[in-house]
């Protein structure tokens, strides 16, 4: 959530994270442990306090968080200092309170169009072109934003506020709601939200509604770490989100009902489109959405669109041929796009492909139901049979990818051929219509499309060149993953793969911005690879996969798919058997669940995986597990156990002889005693890492012990000390490219100058600090933005 969003929201956001920190009480407990205080708190009032719009009472904000406490402190539950302190709450409460005060006249003036600065989700689709036909659809799309009838008054939006459109496979759902929607998004200032949940596919599984949550709730401005665990939280956190703004939600390619029903939004502002091969009788039933069946396109809907897609004056030509192939297509738009694209390509005349395409139906009567979905493999086999034969390969290989889509390197190594000759067939593909170029240099296809490679492929390649082309996709998102999270963390472990089989050119990441930009392209295939890995046996591809893609969601603070792809790692570790494995994996799951705020999981998986390694007599894995665990105590202000987890750290690095290690630990001492607010102590422990970290020539490491040598410094009030450490570090993370640190580092310069009473300098800090998070998109600008405009 942005800083800059309602008062009252943001209130409640913090209340949220309490009740999730306190791991979620029944509404009666709370009541009971509020009563205990000799408070009042309802039942109902909980629900509307987390949940419900506007500011809330201070009465009752008072009651909830004591009733937490009491819970908190029946049940051992540990909870963030700070957290259940009532004062600081108090603070809060009445800041917002002041805030929303002087907000009423500016809200006023800007009803229509968002606030400046705020973010505004633009997640729609390109949209179609050219788009034909359909007048009666999008009139009764219109019809939802149209005023009420008689009786009602204010011109608000019809009581309907959700759109279920259905039909056949390839019939043009997506265009419809994409090309509508872009229609409308003028009415909907606040925003436009878009998923697709990949209810219908051939490969790719199912989007569970929780990550498609997660994903509208970053787009909404929400930190990945603010995100609450459980479905029900996170729909409750969105509904609370879009209360009261206007804003389009499209959620294409549902299973059915109950897969779209969580991202439902809650408000009448806020129009949803659903669509779904199924008719969504539920939807309409149960929530009152308004019905949009299609069908196939009328005769002249289809010629129009065949024409415009080839262009008329070919189509003119040759009316006759025309009307044949658009027949032959069954009506159906997907079907008239290829045959289109195909005609384009070959320059031929019509009366030759409607020929053609005639002559492939007939070969494949056994596809032929006699209905629109089965004719078309007519219009698929037509486009295929003639490719050149290394392109009709390709085109059955790229079935087996793991993810929505595909990069042309990962295609080489996908078909083990070069990859100029693989781009070349590429191009080949996206001319035929089989496959798109949706963004420069990454190819998908229509599932249709995708579903008809997939029985190719089981027809013409032999079941052992399946799985030899699936381990080298696979074998080529490894070894460049194990390469890109080198570049993300050069001091962590580096599991190195096993050789890669012949044909597999990992991709060449050479520097930090590169091994980011991959990781970001490919995270939602990397999933799909870790499950892919696991379906075709390979743990040893599954769990590495897994180690090496957490470097990037722990450094974007993706702790909710960090959790869930850890888990599938463990499995495939235990699967396979490797006590080394085993010990990364459960390593990886004690500190997720840290940064989720599971401070008991994460111990017991802690101790776990300590046992692991001192069974393996792995002293390197050891240290870092201690380093984790001594995380883990510093994040719940026990600074005496993180203290004695950081000195078990530096016995174990001592022991492996790794200097950079051996640094970090006496980095995490210094820390810890700063924590402490034993600030000359931590000095010499820091001191200490800072020369060590030079020794080991570990850049990163050295700037880290600056950083934290300016906060012992700033601890003692040695302002001018501490200023001089902060810009240490910032002399070395803009060359490492490290911008995150450089961000942190320049807030906490910041904050030394203030105490030392140059607030211009200050200023220039955080304006500095801003700029960055602001270009990383990172959820803390607003936090500082608003910080930043208190202080001005």
């Amino acid at each position: 959530m942005s800083a800059d969003g309602e008062p009252g929201e943001l209130v409640r956001l913090g209340l949220q994270g309490l009740y999730e920190q306190v791991r979620r009480p029944p509404y009666r407990a709370l009541q009971a442990h509020a009563d205990l205080a000799g408070l009042t708190l309802r039942i109902s009032t909980v629900s509307d306090l987390l949940n419900g719009p506007g500011m809330p009472r201070w009465a009752t904000v008072e009651a909830f968080v004591r009733a937490c406490a009491g819970y908190a402190s029946a049940h051992d539950i540990q909870v963030p200092a700070g957290q259940l302190d009532v004062d600081r709450w108090h603070q809060r409460h009445s800041a917002a309170q002041e805030q929303q005060e002087t907000q009423p006249v500016r809200r006023r003036a800007t009803k229509s169009t968002p606030a400046a600065g705020r973010l505004v989700p633009r997640q729609l689709p390109a949209d179609v072109y050219p788009f034909t036909g359909r007048a009666a659809e999008l009139s009764s799309l219109d019809r939802l934003l149209a005023p009420t009838g008689e009786g009602e008054s204010g011109g608000g939006p019809a009581p309907v506020l959700i759109a279920a459109i259905s039909g056949i496979p390839g019939i043009g759902k997506t265009a419809l709601a994409v090309h509508w929607a872009h229609r409308v998004a003028e009415r909907f200032p606040d925003g436009q939200l878009y998923v697709n949940l990949r209810g219908f596919g051939p490969a790719e599984p199912m989007m569970d509604p929780a990550e498609a949550l997660r994903g509208f709730l970053a787009a909404l401005g929400v930190p990945p770490n603010q995100v609450p665990a459980g479905l029900d939280a996170q729909a409750g956190m969105y509904r609370s989100l879009l209360a009261g703004k206007r804003v389009l939600v499209v959620l294409d390619n549902a299973r059915d009902a109950q897969h779209a029903r969580p991202l439902l939004p809650g408000t009448p502002s806020t129009v949803a489109l659903v669509t779904s091969r199924n008719h969504l009788t539920s939807l309409v039933a149960m929530d009152g959405a308004h019905p949009v069946t299609l069908d196939l396109l009328s005769p002249a809907e289809a010629r129009a669109l065949f024409d415009r897609r080839l262009g008329v004056r070919t189509s003119i030509a040759e009316p006759k041929a025309a009307e044949r192939i658009v027949t032959a297509c069954a009506l159906l738009p997907l079907a008239l796009a290829i045959a289109a694209a195909r005609a384009r390509q070959t320059g031929f005349p019509l009366a030759t492909l409607a020929a053609d395409l005639d002559n492939t139906a007939r070969r494949l009567d056994a596809l032929d139901a006699g209905d629109a979905t089965s004719r078309v493999h007519a219009v698929f086999s037509w486009s295929y049979t003639t490719l050149s034969p290394p392109a009709r390969r390709l085109f059955r290989l790229l079935a087996l990818r793991p993810g929505p889509d595909i990069s042309a390197a990962a295609a080489a190594s996908l078909a083990g051929e070069h990859p100029a000759e693989v781009r070349r067939l590429l191009a080949e593909l996206t001319r035929a219509g089989l496959l798109d170029e949706h963004r420069p240099g990454r190819y998908a296809c229509h599932d249709l499309l995708h579903a008809y490679a997939l029985e190719q492929a089981e027809h013409s390649e032999p079941a052992p060149e399946r799985a030899a082309a699936v381990h080298r996709s696979l074998s080529h998102y490894l070894h460049t993953a194990s390469g890109a999270a080198h570049l993300l963390d050069p001091s962590r472990t580096r599991v190195q793969p096993a050789p890669a089989p012949p044909g597999v050119i990992p991709e060449p990441l050479a520097v930090l911005d590169e091994a980011l930009s991959w990781y970001h392209a490919e995270q939602e295939t990397l999933t799909a690879a870790i499950n892919q890995a696991t379906a075709m046996e390979l743990p040893e591809h599954a769990w590495q996969l897994v180690y090496n893609l957490v470097s990037y969601l722990k450094r974007k603070g993706q702790w909710h798919a960090w959790l869930s792809v850890q888990r599938l790692g463990l499995a495939a570790a235990r699967r396979l058997d490797d006590p080394a494995a085993i010990a990364h994996m459960v390593r990886g799951l004690a500190v997720v669940n840290t940064k989720l705020g599971r401070y008991r999981t994460a111990e017991v998986h802690h101790q776990q995986a300590l046992r692991l390694c001192r069974q393996l007599g792995d002293r390197g894995t050891e240290g870092n597990v201690q380093h984790s665990f001594a995380a883990l105590f510093a994040v719940q202000g026990r600074f005496r156990e993180a203290l004695d987890h950081g000195r078990q750290m530096l016995e174990a690095h001592q022991a492996t002889g790794q200097l950079a290690w051996q640094a970090d630990a006496l980095n995490v001492i210094g820390a810890c005693y700063a924590g402490l607010g034993e600030y000359a102590t931590g000095l010499e422990y820091g001191e200490r890492a800072v020369a060590m970290h030079r020794r080991a020539g570990d850049r990163f490491g050295e700037a880290a012990s600056w950083d934290t040598l300016g906060e012992l410094h700033h601890g003692l009030g040695r302002y001018p000390e501490s200023v001089a450490c902060y810009r240490k570090a910032l002399d070395i993370y803009p060359g490492i490219g490290e911008r995150y640190y450089e961000a942190e580092t320049l807030i906490r310069l910041g904050e030394s100058h203030r105490s030392s009473g140059d607030d211009d300098a200050s200023l220039r800090a955080w304006q500095r600090a801003l700029g960055i998070l602001e270009d990383l998109d990172h959820p803390g600008a607003a936090a500082l933005a608003e910080r930043i405009r208190k202080a001005t």
